[in-house]
């Protein structure tokens, strides 16, 4: 059912750190856990359990190098996807008092 697929999408996004996380990766590439997490100032685990999430939609792709799992966003989709966003939103929604960035 593709209502069950779009809810699946909109509710990876739903989530503020997820968001900061691809927002991280488009802008500076491949990182691992350890990196996002001192970048974010978040526990190890609630990266990796948001990792899980962008992974079950095919936001982000993983590789192993050595011991380390390196996440990267799909450059295929999501990056265009979070350009396209950030024209719309610096071109219409930016207002004095509020920071897209956070």
């Amino acid at each position: 059912m593709i209502y069950t697929s779009f809810n699946d999408f909109f509710a990876v996004l739903s989530s503020k750190q997820r968001v900061k996380i691809l927002q991280l990766l488009n802008r500076e590439g491949p990182h691992c856990v350890n990196q996002i997490k001192n970048k974010l100032k978040v526990e190890q685990s609630a990266i990796s359990h948001d990792m899980k999430r962008l992974l079950g939609c095919r936001f982000v792709f993983v590789e192993r190098k050595g011991k380390e799992r390196v996440y990267s966003i799909n450059k295929t989709t999501i990056q265009p996807l979070f350009n396209l966003i950030r024209e719309h939103v610096e071109a219409h929604c930016v207002r004095k008092d509020d920071k897209w960035n956070d």
